[in-house]
C-alpha cells in the first residue's frame, strides 16, 4: 500500500483525488452550516417554549392565589 503511494500517478487521477477531497470539504462546511442553523433554530424554539411555560405558570399561580383568597 505505500509502495503504491510512491508510484507516479496520472495527472487525471490526482486532479479527481483533490476534486473529490475539495468536494468532501464543501460538503462537511455545508452540513455544518446546516447543523448551525438547525441548532439555533431549536435554540429559538426551546425558549419560546420555556417563556410559554414560564406564562402558564405564571398564571396558575395568579389563579392559585385568588381561589385561596377566597
Amino acid at each position: 500500500m505505500e509502495l503504491e503511494r510512491l508510484l507516479p500517478r496520472d495527472v487525471k487521477d490526482i486532479l479527481q483525488e483533490y476534486y473529490s477531497l475539495q468536494n468532501s470539504r464543501l460538503d462537511l462546511i455545508n452540513e455544518r452550516e446546516e447543523l448551525a442553523a438547525l441548532r439555533r433554530q431549536l435554540k429559538a424554539e426551546a425558549d419560546q417554549a420555556e417563556a410559554n411555560a414560564q406564562i402558564k405558570l405564571e398564571h396558575l399561580n395568579a389563579n392559585f392565589a385568588i381561589m385561596r383568597s377566597t
